[in-house]
Protein backbone atom coordinates (compact mmCIF):
# COMPACT_ATOMS: atom_id res chain seq x y z
CA UNK A 1 0.00 0.00 0.00
CA UNK A 2 1.14 3.44 -0.59
CA UNK A 3 0.34 6.86 1.09
CA UNK A 4 0.51 10.37 -0.34
CA UNK A 5 0.54 13.89 0.67
CA UNK A 6 -0.79 16.72 -1.42
CA UNK A 7 0.04 20.50 0.25
CA UNK A 8 -1.70 23.24 -1.76
CA UNK A 9 -0.79 26.48 -0.96
CA UNK A 10 -2.86 29.32 -2.59
CA UNK A 11 -2.91 32.69 0.00
CA UNK A 12 0.42 33.60 0.82
CA UNK A 13 1.11 37.20 3.24
CA UNK A 14 3.53 38.96 0.44
CA UNK A 15 2.34 37.58 -2.47
CA UNK A 16 -0.71 37.39 -5.16
CA UNK A 17 -3.31 34.86 -4.24
CA UNK A 18 -2.41 31.74 -6.80
CA UNK A 19 -5.97 30.55 -8.13
CA UNK A 20 -4.81 28.20 -10.11
CA UNK A 21 -3.75 26.15 -6.79
CA UNK A 22 -6.89 25.77 -5.55
CA UNK A 23 -8.05 23.72 -8.46
CA UNK A 24 -4.88 21.55 -9.00
CA UNK A 25 -4.14 20.23 -5.44
CA UNK A 26 -7.14 18.42 -5.40
CA UNK A 27 -7.03 17.17 -8.66
CA UNK A 28 -3.74 15.93 -7.86
CA UNK A 29 -5.31 14.25 -4.78
CA UNK A 30 -7.37 12.35 -7.04
CA UNK A 31 -5.22 11.18 -9.03
CA UNK A 32 -3.14 10.06 -6.28
CA UNK A 33 -6.45 7.98 -5.00
CA UNK A 34 -7.30 6.69 -8.55
CA UNK A 35 -3.62 4.79 -8.30
CA UNK A 36 -4.98 3.48 -4.71
CA UNK A 37 -2.29 5.55 -2.93
CA UNK A 38 -4.18 6.71 0.82
CA UNK A 39 -3.66 10.61 0.10
CA UNK A 40 -4.16 13.75 2.40
CA UNK A 41 -4.91 16.82 0.83
CA UNK A 42 -4.34 19.81 2.96
CA UNK A 43 -4.95 23.63 1.50
CA UNK A 44 -3.63 27.16 2.91
CA UNK A 45 -0.90 25.59 5.88
CA UNK A 46 1.24 27.58 7.31
CA UNK A 47 4.67 26.97 8.75
CA UNK A 48 3.23 24.62 11.46
CA UNK A 49 0.65 22.84 10.13
CA UNK A 50 2.79 22.18 6.84
CA UNK A 51 5.77 20.55 9.42
CA UNK A 52 2.92 18.58 11.03
CA UNK A 53 1.17 17.00 7.68
CA UNK A 54 5.17 16.22 6.86
CA UNK A 55 5.59 14.44 9.59
CA UNK A 56 2.30 12.45 9.28
CA UNK A 57 3.56 11.59 6.13
CA UNK A 58 6.63 10.71 7.12
CA UNK A 59 4.89 8.00 10.21
CA UNK A 60 2.48 6.95 7.33
CA UNK A 61 5.23 5.59 4.64
CA UNK A 62 6.94 3.29 7.20
CA UNK A 63 6.52 -0.24 5.57
CA UNK A 64 4.76 1.46 2.64
CA UNK A 65 5.59 0.37 -1.08
CA UNK A 66 5.39 3.86 -2.31
CA UNK A 67 5.06 7.42 -0.64
CA UNK A 68 4.50 10.57 -2.78
CA UNK A 69 4.54 14.04 -1.91
CA UNK A 70 3.00 17.02 -3.98
CA UNK A 71 3.72 20.58 -3.04
CA UNK A 72 2.69 23.80 -5.39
Amino acid sequence: MGVALVIGNSKYQWEATLPNVKRDAPDIASRFEAFGLKTELAQDLGRDAMRQAIARLSSASKGAVLAAFYFA
